[in-house]
């Protein structure tokens, strides 16, 4: 169980690191510099290599009867995914991963 409450301990300071890169403005919004968003990107990134290579473990660890609770980890990236895709609707891209593009 130790191991688990340094996951967690991790999380909350991570967390915690993005709460405070993110600016809000007059009307309530939160606005992301381009290195903020860098780092939110690669912390999806991680995020979701963490939950394929967690999914990979628990198959391999279920035919032994013992199984990981994935589901906060897929929360979190679902998460994740959906402030970045908030940064890009703000600023008028399509879609994460493309900010070149811009709505017509």
């Amino acid at each position: 169980m130790a191991h688990r409450s340094g996951e967690e301990t991790a999380d909350s300071a991570s967390g915690d690191a993005q709460e405070e890169t993110a600016e809000s403005s007059a009307d309530g919004s939160t606005a992301y510099t381009q290195r903020e968003l860098d780092l939110l990107t690669a912390r999806r990134q991680l995020e979701e290599t963490r939950l394929a290579m967690t999914a990979q473990a628990n198959y391999a660890l279920l035919k032994k009867g013992i199984q990981i609770d994935t589901q906060p980890l897929a929360e979190l990236v679902e998460a994740l995914k959906e402030t970045e895709n908030q940064y890009y609707e703000q600023t008028g891209c399509r879609s994460f991963g493309d900010e070149r593009e811009s709505f017509p």
